[in-house]
């Protein structure tokens, strides 16, 4: 043995790793540094490594010292010469080190020292060099970290190559290390593997005990894995609560007294069955039952064989969990592989050897992001599913390795199939475990993660949520060590981190940070994990940057990413994503701090993690679009046009990336056409916008809630606006504007049309296609949170994960019906958006004028019976717009609001040109009232249109007095609802619904309103004229929601609350309006249109009203839900209305109503009569108002002359 004894060590001590070799650089000494250089340019050259050590030594530039390690490290190892290839490397890579002091030239010295150790045979004379600089570059790595686990990681290390580390203390106080290393030939020197001994007894005491069991059916206690790790001289640890490679039962096993040291057949290499099984004659293995063991069909050789060398793989995957030593992984998986081809088909333990290849393949994936280990691993993985039985006690951790493997597949190309299969499993896993057992814990924590992503993925609120319980529940269970319980932790960090992203809750920020610093504690430095911890760390310092401006959190952010990237591998298949957030990072202290190095830095990590990211990742979109972020914004300080095309190129390679989801894009689009714009490449930019907004459905899927619609399509606010002004931009027809609009907006309301469409047609052609359109539509428009009619058919009570992936399926399998239905003939428009002569003939007798509003430009599209043309608001500007909106929303009801200088501007900027252009240039004096559909977009939705005038006496310049007003939210909603009401063969309800809150408790001052009883008593009286019967006495919503379904008329008179945060959840205020209230989802959920009602009064505040800027284009508000609930008609206000005026609006229309019939015309012109009559009539000023948010029982202070201006009517 050698012995070297020295303080703790640094590099001056190299034996072996001294000087790259001096014979490859001699044909170089005296050349000079420009021959050099150019010599170097050949590629081919396979000198060019030593070409670039040579510049090194006269330049001393550390970059040509990069470019020669570069050279040394692709070298095949194959070829004759790499191991002094191999050495070489390494000699420049400590000397990289020796400059930069960066852990990561350091981790891959020692990786490569270790790769020669390992190919260096027991005799080889350098050998023990070879092991001994090894253990010196983890040395030094330890006298850098001070870490105790790199100081273990370096002693365990020594001990497998028959090595001995002593640490002592010297007379200075510091560390002593003393290391002996085995010379060649010498008696002391051993193979890193555990002694023969050990690995033979096991394997006969494995196969037997199984082979026995295999012939009872009974579960063998005794594990390959638990025999193994019972063994003392394995120094196996089991991975606990990981479990993946097999769950250790140590209290079943005892050795007994035999001395099996002592037997020469144990000790043989090739020991025969009889010898091996000879001494388990003097254990005591707890009645493993062998002699009534039925071997007649059992080929023992080979049995024996296969599972001595599994158990090779299994010690050397345990070493790589435990140590992170990545040749032990690289071994793992090759006795794993020799393992499964040794084994005979009726080997009893084939499925562990199906599962532990499949894992450590798996592992390996992770760390060199070859995607065939990982497609092989998922299909290992699947046939030990099917080989294993049902009651089999490790189905459950091979069901979650399965899992977890479609997962990573999901990880990569983005394919949700795989997503949700690996739910499936691991699912399947939770449900098959014992709960008693630490495993499932982890099993659970893996179901969580998956859930996560597609939370993430599709906005999937119930997935977050059932997400972070499970991680929660994993983090609070036992676990058997702190690497596993520190895993755990990992993935409610994630979960939290996600939910924080889309919720802004600052505790689950503040709570996210606190686990990632107490995981971190718990896992080891070289344990494979920490590195994403500090990722994780990194991501939240960013969030709170965000929320504090504190350039010391971004700061602090930059530091964590760059120590996890130094401690990871280069091929690990998160590397190259984790670069990419580190550019945002700098991108966004670039932003802070105004450093150009900051910028620099930005683009020089995106640019590397977009290199080192494979093509089909599915991530590659989101890298290139940060890729392109970055020069664009390089841009705008260069104002280079190289750096501008540059932006372009990364942005287009982002579209085209497969896998890229929906939503990543739609934003990669806006980005592209932005440049076209800046180019004024207008045709360009509006192509990519009009397939931008054509994916916008794919971004709400049917099977998500409407509330998770609402998120998804929040971020694409105005897109299909900027898209319609971008085709009239580029010169496009007014027929392609109006289209692109129609398909951007109200995504929400048209699929429920979609599901609630009339297909009394399909019924009768083609009755088996319409009854699997009802089962399908029945589970899609379900109450939320109902269960699936796909697995309650298979007898199962679905989890809620279960009937999320049903409803996905049902989703799916919707989207293949109607491609079916719309092949029969005659139906190829089934239930399409309306065509260009459809729009157009929703506009017979009546014109509709489409407001668009954008920063580029303001138009209107006009659409007549026979045409659609566009007109241009040159004074219309979109920045105006958002301020006057702004004001009336937060001042409308104090004493220094005008209401006359708002309704003026929307005449001259908007309403006049459009009137004028339709050619209603006049008032109109004979009663002859023609009608104009307005369909407002964006902020302008917010706006009385029909009120825009000049209001002084004997003023013809006003909408009412030249037009009768009626709101769409689309033309494809106004053609719904006229294809949707036909006829019904049920009896006609003649029922009135009338309901009068005079008081609301739960207001101030109990929300009085003297008027709506008044209101009701008028209404009742009036009831008898319009053939209608009132029902009076229904003020609770379940009550309401009963007798709306027949009903002919329902009128409600009373406050309304409208929740500019959640518009969904705007409300009516009934009796139970506190604990269960009436809102816009509830009405949209609910279903009339077998007996739809025919109008719908809400007199009531703010029932129109959408003051969520990011969903003004879906249009959700009280008066939508009442019509997509099936109502023909709605009348209903726009923000908060006088409780007298209300009586007079509404006598005025129903008497109107009674007069002229019950017909469509009849609501808007009784509407149109009672605010004209209002207007000129001047109603007192005094008055209560109905609205929840601002009640006043005496004088509102402002003078009410426009208590007829909220009032609006949707219909058809």
């Amino acid at each position: 043995m050698a012995t070297n004894n020295s303080p703790v060590r640094d590099l001056s001590g190299m034996e072996y790793y001294k000087e790259v070799d001096r014979s490859k650089l001699r044909p170089f000494q005296g050349v000079g540094i420009h021959e050099l250089r150019r010599l170097a340019e050949n590629e081919q050259d396979p000198q060019r490594s030593y070409i670039y050590d040579t510049i090194f030594t006269k330049t001393g530039a550390t970059e040509d010292l990069e470019q020669a390690i570069k050279q040394s490290a692709s070298i095949d190892e194959n070829t004759a010469d790499y191991i002094s290839r191999l050495r070489d490397l390494i000699v420049m890579l400590t000397r990289k080190y020796k400059r930069t002091h960066s852990l990561e030239d350091l981790n891959i010295a020692i990786f490569r020292a270790q790769e020669m150790v390992v190919a260096s045979p027991e005799e080889h004379p350098d050998r023990p060099n070879r092991i001994g600089d090894w253990i010196n570059l983890m040395l030094t790595k330890f006298r850098d970290t001070q870490s105790r686990n790199d100081l273990d990681d370096a002693v365990f290390s020594a001990q497998q190559v028959g090595a001995s580390v002593n640490i002592g203390q010297s007379n200075t106080g510091g560390l002593t290390v003393e290391v002996s290393i085995p010379r060649a030939g010498s008696e002391n020197r051993r193979t890193p593997p555990a002694p023969t001994l050990d690995i033979d007894f096991a394997a006969a005491a494995a196969a037997a005990a199984a082979a026995r069991n295999r012939s009872t059916g009974n579960r063998n206690p005794f594990t390959v894995e638990a025999v193994l790790s019972a063994l003392r001289a394995g120094a196996m640890m089991s991975t606990g609560g990981a479990g993946r490679l097999g769950s250790p039962n140590l209290s079943r096993l005892n050795l007994g007294d035999s001395n099996l040291a002592d037997s020469s057949a144990a000790n043989s290499g090739n020991a025969n069955l009889a010898d091996i099984l000879g001494l388990l004659g003097g254990a005591d293995l707890g009645g493993l039952g062998l002699d009534s063991m039925d071997r007649g069909d059992m080929d023992w050789a080979s049995i024996l064989g296969a599972t001595r060398l599994h158990l090779q793989g299994v010690r050397y995957g345990q070493d790589y969990e435990n140590t992170g030593n990545v040749a032990s992984l690289h071994r793992s998986v090759e006795y794993n592989e020799r393992a499964l081809a040794a084994a005979p088909t009726n080997h009893p333990d084939r499925a562990t050897f199906l599962n532990n290849l499949g894992y450590t393949l798996q592992r390996r994936f992770e760390l060199i992001a070859d995607l065939t280990d990982l497609n092989r691993s998922v299909d290992l993985a699947r046939q030990c599913i099917e080989i294993t039985p049902l009651s089999h006690p490790d189905r459950g951790l091979w069901l979650r390795n399965y899992g977890y493997g479609l997962g990573t597949q999901f990880m990569q190309t983005g394919d949700l199939e795989k997503l949700n299969l690996a739910i499936k499993y691991c699912e399947d896993a939770v449900a098959a475990g014992d709960p008693n057992n630490p495993e499932v814990a982890d099993w659970m924590s893996s179901l969580g993660v998956w859930l996560w992503r597609r939370s993430e993925l599709m906005g999937l609120m119930e997935d977050f949520n059932q997400a972070i319980e499970l991680c929660e529940r994993a983090v609070s269970m036992p676990c058997l060590n702190d690497h596993d319980m520190a895993g755990r932790i990992g993935n409610l960090i994630g979960c939290l981190d996600a939910r924080y992203e889309r919720s802004g809750a600052r505790s689950d920020l503040d709570r996210g940070i606190e686990l990632t610093e107490e995981a971190l504690k718990l896992s080891r430095v070289n344990q494979t994990h920490r590195s994403g911890l500090l990722i994780q760390l990194s991501n939240f310092l960013s969030r709170r940057f965000a929320l504090t401006e504190s350039v010391g959190d971004i700061s602090c952010s930059i530091d964590a990413s760059n120590e996890a990237i130094a401690i990871i591998p280069k091929q690990h298949s998160f590397r190259a994503t984790w670069m990419i957030n580190q550019g945002v990072n700098y991108g966004t202290r670039f932003k802070a701090t105004g450093n150009l190095a900051d910028l620099s830095k930005s683009i020089e990590f995106s640019s590397d993690g977009v290199a080192e990211m494979p093509h089909g990742h599915k991530d590659r979109g989101r890298a290139l679009n940060i890729l392109g972020n970055r020069l664009l914004e390089k841009y705008s300080i260069t104002k280079s046009n190289y750096d501008l095309e540059e932006a372009l190129l990364r942005y287009m390679e982002g579209w085209s990336s497969p896998g890229v989801e929906p939503s990543r894009r739609i934003k990669i689009a806006q980005n592209i056409a932005n440049i076209f714009a800046i180019q004024t490449r207008w045709k360009e930019s509006s192509n990519i916008l009009e397939e931008a907004v054509k994916l916008i459905p794919m971004v709400s899927p049917r099977a998500l809630k409407h509330t998770d619609k609402q998120v998804m399509l929040s971020e694409f606010a105005g897109l299909a606006s900027l898209a319609a002004a971008t085709a009239i931009h580029a010169g496009k027809t007014g027929e392609q504007a109006l289209q692109i609009l129609e398909l951007g907006r109200g995504v929400i309301a048209g699929l429920l049309m979609e599901l609630r469409g009339d297909i009394s047609e399909l019924e009768k052609e083609h009755p088996d296609l319409a009854k699997s359109f009802i089962a399908l539509r029945d589970e899609l428009d379900g109450p939320s949170g109902g269960g699936s009619n796909h697995l309650m058919a298979h007898g199962k009570a679905p989890s809620l994960a279960s009937r999320t992936r049903g409803r996905l399926e049902a989703d799916q399998e919707f989207s293949k019906l109607l491609t079916n239905i719309r092949a029969q003939p005659g139906f190829q428009n089934f239930l399409l958006p309306p065509t260009v002569e459809e729009m157009k003939a929703a506009a017979d007798p009546d014109p509709i004028i489409v407001i668009n509003t954008t920063r580029l430009r303001c138009d209107a599209i006009i659409v007549e019976r026979d045409n659609i043309r566009i007109l241009n608001l040159p004074d219309l500007a979109l920045e105006t717009a958002e301020k006057k909106a702004q004001h009336l929303q937060t001042s409308r009801l104090s004493t220094e609001f005008e209401f006359e200088p708002l309704l003026e501007w929307l005449w001259d900027v908007i309403c006049h040109p459009c009137l004028n252009a339709l050619g209603f240039e006049e008032a109109v004096l004979d009663d002859d009232w023609q009608r104009v559909w307005w369909i407002p977009t964006g902020v302008i939705s917010q706006f009385p249109l029909h009120a825009a005038g000049y209001h002084q006496e004997d003023s013809e310049d006003a909408v009412v007095e030249r037009v009768m007003s009626s709101y769409a939210s689309s033309i494809k909603a106004l053609v719904n609802g006229r294809r949707r009401h036909i006829p019904s063969s049920l009896p006609q309800s003649n029922h009135a619904v009338l309901i009068a809150m005079e008081e609301t408790k739960g207001l101030p001052m109990d929300g009085s309103l003297p008027f709506a009883k008044e209101e009701m008593e008028m209404l009742k009286e009036l009831c008898p004229s319009l053939q209608l019967t009132p029902i009076t006495s229904v003020c609770r919503k379940a009550d309401v929601l009963k007798h709306l379904e027949t009903c002919k008329i329902f009128h409600f008179a009373g406050h309304g609350l409208s929740d500019p945060m959640e518009p969904s959840r705007s409300c009516l205020l009934l009796e139970d309006w506190q604990t269960d209230p009436l809102t816009v989802g509830d009405l949209r959920d609910h279903k009339l249109q077998e007996n739809p009602p025919f109008l719908g009064y809400l007199s009531a505040c703010s029932t129109g009203a959408n003051e969520a800027a990011k969903l003004a284009d879906e249009g959700i508000h009280l008066i939508s839900a009442f019509q997509l609930a099936g109502f023909r008609h709605v009348v209903g206000t726009l923000w908060e209305v006088s409780d007298s005026a209300c009586v007079d609006i509404a006598r005025t229309l129903y008497g109107t109503i009674r007069d002229e019939g019950m017909t469509d015309r009849a609501v808007c012109r009784g509407l149109h009569m009672s605010v004209r009559a209002v207007r000129s009539g001047n109603i007192a000023a005094e008055h209560s108002t109905r609205n929840a948010k601002v009640v006043s029982a005496g004088p509102v202070v402002q003078e009410l002359d426009f208590d007829w201006v909220p009032y609006v009517h949707f219909g058809v």
